[in-house]
């Protein structure tokens, strides 16, 4: 079966050679991304957008540009992944997104989108702003994208990105992929938010059918067998934790989750 990387590079301009890598990107150096923090930052202020997450770009007649959805899936650590529903992925494909915030029609943000579509061969749908506050992370997850492109704006030396058990750092004044297909997770454990432009993109049906299974792959292994051996979590083990996590009632689905797997054991 060929890799995801396989898949992507059939569509790309450009070589791929790992998961998340910084392009060479020649348009782009340490001035114009001061250029575009600078940018970035002010449209924050001006519109009074704190800490939010943002679109930079909507659908038709959509003009809520704050994601209060994703919003939630920020703390992590306090919403475990199972606690939503796995399945779920982007509430509109990237395809609808396709209009620009009022105040970004003719910026350095917009013309920097239009150039990595020449340059990449993917096609940008979604763009947002992504903070992660200090010690704080995203579930692992997989989503049906070819790529997203992220600069970051506002980071540190102690914010990751972990991609299919390895740990990578993005560097100011960088561009990278990061291929979204396999799991992967972002955190932040410095003393500031971190702060990244991201750029989604898409292909087309033929792409996606080919990664559908990755996905979906990904979220039953959670709950299977498989991934108890790799844990060396037994029937005995997980019966003795649900003793543990009854005596809390913050536990009461991970109660739920040791016997559903006690009783897939059987």
């Amino acid at each position: 079966m060929k890799s995801i990387i396989d898949i992507c590079q059939r569509y790309s301009k450009y070589q791929i050679t790992d998961y998340v890598q910084k392009l060479d990107f020649s348009n782009f150096d340490l001035n114009a991304c001061n250029k575009l923090k600078e940018e970035i930052l002010d449209l924050i202020i001006k519109n009074n957008y704190g800490t939010n997450i943002v679109s930079l770009k909507l659908q038709e007649n959509n003009t809520n540009y704050i994601d209060t959805i994703e919003q939630l899936e920020l703390d992590a650590e306090r919403h475990h992944w199972h606690n939503n529903d796995p399945t779920r992925k982007n509430y509109n494909h990237n395809v609808e997104y396709t209009v620009w915030h009022p105040d970004l029609t003719n910026s350095y943000t917009k013309s920097l989108s239009d150039e990595f579509e020449k340059h990449t061969g993917f096609k940008i749908g979604r763009i947002r702003l992504a903070w992660l506050m200090p010690h704080s992370g995203y579930p692992i997850h997989c989503d049906l994208e070819p790529v997203r492109f992220h600069i970051p704006i506002i980071t540190n030396p102690f914010s990751y990105i972990i991609h299919d058990r390895k740990v990578y750092h993005m560097e100011y004044g960088n561009i990278y992929h990061l291929i979204t297909a396999k799991e992967h997770t972002a955190w932040n454990f410095g003393t500031l938010p971190r702060l990244h432009l991201v750029f989604s993109t898409y292909l087309d049906k033929e792409f996606e059918n080919s990664i559908k299974h990755l996905s979906d792959n990904f979220i039953i292994k959670q709950k299977t067998i498989e991934s108890l051996k790799e844990s060396n979590t037994d029937s005995r083990t997980l019966f003795k934790l649900m003793k543990i996590f009854t005596s809390d009632p913050d536990h009461h689905e991970l109660v739920t989750y040791c016997k559903e797997l006690i009783k897939a054991q059987k």
